[in-house]
């Protein structure tokens, strides 16, 4: 590469065009077709460079045969003369306005020398998105003990076509509860994990670019289209932290392990007697109410 002064996200400008910046891909996803599925339009990324700060790009599908094998999850790269221009997407995943694209121009060469974080999260408590103190459709990142995960369901879309959807409860240490939807492949991977024979009693979860959501006026969390990533009890510093703390705080309140377990419901009627206290006593209730007009009508 002719180029081997480094350029920070913070310092692109869209008037110059011969630059180099190293960054690492965070988060790659790909962009079909309209109307045919089985076509990839555009690879999308999320690049971290070694400061910490995030940018998009993204790669068309004429240049696939020359970039596709460098761009990898985790994976860092020396990019020399990418293109920097205006993101015109209604919702910004890193939260800025510009980003970078690939072109027949520029060069890609994959490194070890990396000297950034591993992953920069800027985690957004549970209490901030109850009290909507965060917009809708903001990207955030997220940490929680999975309480409970329901059973993966199948959901019509707008356009007719079928989609995925898993619900979760997720807690934080400070005893905060929040709902969580997955979709498409996210719950398709989260509940492949919750059912696995082999997970941890002990599940922690963390979404880097989530989004909070409000439907019907109640707030929660769900992914960010594709360009979510999640982590499951995987080996990160902030996982291992969180998942100490919240087991210790649980053993200490309670004398059974097991009421502090991850809990998977598998089916309808799982779903319903765990439900909570208020389900539960309207049930009752509605007995009481038919047993009492069976025995009126039947005296």
């Amino acid at each position: 590469m002719e180029n081997n002064k480094i350029t920070m996200f913070r310092s692109l400008d869209a008037h110059l065009t011969n630059y180099t910046i190293k960054a690492k891909i965070i988060s790659l996803w790909h962009k079909k077709m309209n109307g045919d599925e089985k076509q990839v339009y555009r690879v999308d990324m999320v690049l971290m460079d070694e400061e910490g700060s995030f940018m998009q790009c993204s790669c068309l599908n004429k240049l696939f045969k020359r970039f596709l094998k460098h761009l990898v999850v985790d994976d860092c790269l020396l990019i020399y003369k990418p293109s920097l221009a205006k993101d015109t997407t209604k919702i910004k995943v890193t939260g800025k306005d510009q980003k970078l694209s690939l072109y027949s121009f520029s060069s890609l060469l994959k490194i070890d020398n990396w000297s950034g974080p591993r992953y920069y999260f800027r985690f957004t408590d549970f209490k901030s998105v109850l009290t909507k103190k965060v917009p809708a459709n903001t990207p955030i990142d997220f940490l929680g003990y999975v309480v409970v995960s329901y059973p993966i369901e199948d959901v019509d879309k707008k356009d007719g076509t079928k989609t995925k959807r898993m619900n979760l409860t997720l807690k934080d240490l400070h005893d905060t509860k929040i709902s969580l939807t997955l979709w498409e492949n996210y719950a398709i991977e989260m509940s492949d994990y919750m059912n696995g024979k082999d997970r941890e009693d002990h599940v922690v979860l963390l979404v880097h670019f989530g989004t909070v959501n409000i439907y019907q006026e109640k707030v929660g969390l769900t992914n960010m289209f594709e360009a979510s990533r999640l982590f499951m009890n995987s080996d990160i510093d902030e996982i291992r932290e969180f998942k100490e703390r919240y087991v210790e705080k649980e053993f200490s309140q309670s004398s059974s392990s097991k009421q502090s377990c991850s809990q998977v419901i598998s089916n309808v009627e799982e779903q319903f007697l765990n439900a909570g206290d208020f389900v539960f006593n309207a049930f009752i209730s509605s007995i009481e109410v038919v047993h009492f007009l069976h025995h009126v009508f039947n005296r």
